[in-house]
């Protein structure tokens, strides 16, 4: 399918490659199809477009390469919302802010993006009896 972005321009998106977020990613609940983009196969950070709006999109990161022990307690409801029968099905992301000083990059660990990767859902949870913080800084 045809996609159009403001940062990539359009983009020609196999179907299978678009994933469904639940209830959206907090503070945009009306878009729930995402894929993602690598614009650097070495780098840790991945960009998650919205199939659904152009200007939509987000950096994000694998948790764990920013630190080694993320660990979520992954609540029944929300293992049931995106049909988790395996962990080993599911890969985590978390959303990076990049403000105007970019040593001051930070990533939202309480508000981690779970994937079923063998179905293609997602969900954004919300870590509310974490030690996470929504704006941990990794560099600088």
């Amino acid at each position: 399918m045809k996609v159009s972005t403001t940062r990539f321009g359009d983009l020609d998106v196999e179907e299978t490659a678009i994933m469904s977020v639940k209830e959206g990613i907090l503070g945009f609940s009306g878009f729930e199809r995402y894929f993602f983009l690598e614009s650097d196969k070495s780098s840790p950070f991945k960009w998650l477009q919205s199939a659904e709006d152009p200007e939509l999109a987000f950096v994000v990161v694998d948790p764990r390469s920013i630190e080694p022990d993320y660990r979520i307690a992954l609540e029944p409801e929300d293992a049931a919302a995106i049909s988790i029968e395996n962990v080993e099905d599911c890969v985590v992301y978390c959303i990076v802010t990049v403000g105007q000083d970019p040593s001051r990059i930070t990533a939202n660990l309480a508000g981690p993006i779970l994937i079923n990767t063998k179905i293609n859902v997602a969900k954004q949870l919300v870590l509310t009896d974490s030690d996470y913080s929504t704006r941990h800084r990794f560099l600088g």
